[in-house]
């Protein structure tokens, strides 16, 4: 595999009502599929020879958006689900930062520490390392396209680029934004990051 492909899904209500939103199956808003839609008019022509996305409705309706021009395979992979926020999900977050303060604080501080019913930081890292190794092996294929949500898109930058653990906290991803990582002698070279010019109006 030399190329890699990071896309986040498109808008849901619990994005734009600002809720937690980790385990939780909630699919693309009106606004969502529009978002989507104008990602896939932005990567029309190019190559991909797999599509892998969370098995979460919001990552796979952006997915099957997306391969209505890519045409190509396309797998769910539960690894690729965001970080289970436990107790939290559906909590608005100005709600959740004054309830749950404490345990946030320790969360994000602490990758061993999971929130109240919930995965820690730690857990994720761990499910994200197995698969990005799997797909660094993928040696039949050129590029592979994951879609997926913005707490898995920052733990995968943490790991391509051999971070520390707070180094997840460098990145930021947009709703349907699309980066590119090229490998080059095993090295991964950031082509760009977070790129929602598809989103942009005349």
């Amino acid at each position: 595999m030399k190329t890699l492909y990071l896309v986040r899904h498109g808008e849901t209500e619990w994005n734009h009502e600002r809720r937690y939103l980790g385990h939780s199956d909630i699919p693309l808003n009106k606004t969502g599929k529009q978002m989507a839609e104008a990602l896939s008019r932005r990567i029309e022509g190019f190559n991909v020879d797999l599509i892998l996305a969370s098995d979460l409705k919001r990552t796979f309706e952006t997915a099957s958006i997306l391969n209505k021009v890519l045409k190509t395979n396309i797998k769910t992979e539960p690894r690729l689900r965001e970080v289970f926020f436990g107790d939290l999900e559906g909590v608005q977050s100005e709600e959740a930062r004054r309830v749950y303060a404490e345990d946030l604080k320790k969360w994000t501080e602490d990758s061993e520490y999971p929130l109240p019913g919930g995965e820690s930081l730690q857990d994720l890292s761990q499910r994200l390392m197995a698969l990005l190794h799997e797909v660094k092996q993928m040696d039949s294929i050129d590029s592979v396209m994951l879609v997926t949500h913005s707490g898995v898109l920052r733990m995968i930058m943490r790991l391509l680029l051999e971070l520390p653990v707070k180094g997840q906290w460098n990145f930021k991803f947009k709703l349907t934004s699309l980066s590119e990582i090229r490998f080059v002698d095993g090295f991964p070279v950031i082509q760009y990051l977070n790129d929602t010019q598809h989103l942009k109006k005349d």
